[in-house]
């Protein structure tokens, strides 16, 4: 995620936010050290229940994520800027989302250290899953906090 680089090994240069989205729910963000399969689908099988339809990106990391998996996979050639498969599979509501985080880390902080990329991606993240109750943000947040006391004196 984010930021131009001319070198063969961008990879090795940013910090990987790992995202999974149910359809019409909700969604889960991670920062991984890489985009292997050792690295990914330890967070998959933690995450998404078995016999679930994934859609992704053409990623060899994905490969493997089928039926010997438990999983029925299917895959979007976004490199191609396919943006639906001839079989309807999509993945366009977690882009939007990638799309909404970038926009914002740019228009408001210019840029974000990777020792902070993780926090960005989680208050994002509880915000896109209460996109739908905005009004519960609030409550639900002051409840983290201690009651104030009044100061004497």
């Amino acid at each position: 995620m984010g930021g131009e680089t001319n070198t063969r090994d961008w990879y090795r240069q940013k910090t990987i936010v790992f995202g999974m989205m149910e359809r019409g729910g909700d969604l889960v963000t991670q920062i991984v050290q890489n985009r292997k399969r050792p690295t990914l689908f330890p967070i998959i099988h933690a995450t998404v229940r078995p016999y679930t339809e994934i859609y992704t990106d053409e990623c060899t990391s994905y490969s493997g994520l089928g039926a010997n998996m438990g999983y029925w996979h299917k895959s979007v050639n976004d490199a191609a800027k396919q943006y639906v498969s001839p079989t309807s599979t999509t993945f366009n509501a977690i882009e939007g989302f990638w799309r909404h985080l970038k926009a914002s880390i740019a228009g408001t902080h210019i840029s974000v250290s990777p020792k902070y990329l993780g926090r960005y991606a989680k208050e994002f993240e509880y915000r896109f899953n209460r996109r739908n109750d905005p009004a519960s943000m609030l409550p639900e947040l002051l409840t983290i906090f201690r009651p104030l006391t009044p100061k004497r004196g």
